[in-house]
């Protein structure tokens, strides 16, 4: 028979039981949603080109430009989409600094950008 673990309430094997880890959720591929996605984006893409190869001309500011209606539709797509993917590299290293400086400063440690408090400040208090 299985002792009762004291902490968790868990069984325990005992010597005599093989001991088996528990069955682990079946998880999807992380990329399964992102090629998904990617293919009919790839698709929806084909299908503007193909139907969109007139030539138009685009006056902006001082810009004159003639080029295929598809390019001038896909091009500030990808500006977007880079802009987009900056954008968020940026917010992820700024939540994971604002991360580090809040661990940093629950265990005491003192990080370069803060610096210590000096004698003559800590007075007043």
């Amino acid at each position: 028979m299985a002792k009762q673990a004291r902490r968790t309430g868990m069984p325990q094997p005992t010597d005599s039981e093989p001991r088996t880890r528990p069955p682990r959720a079946r998880r999807v591929h992380p990329f399964t949603g992102g090629l998904v996605l990617g293919s009919i984006v790839t698709v929806a893409v084909v299908l503007l080109v193909v139907q969109n190869r007139d030539s138009v001309r685009l006056n902006w500011l001082a810009f004159h430009f003639q080029a295929p209606l598809w390019m001038m539709l896909i091009l500030p797509a990808v500006a977007g989409a880079i802009i987009v993917e900056v954008l968020r590299i940026a917010m992820h290293r700024a939540r994971r600094k604002r991360a580090e400086r809040a661990a940093a400063d629950a265990t005491g440690v003192w990080s370069p950008s803060q610096p210590p408090e000096s004698p003559e400040s800590s007075r007043g208090r």
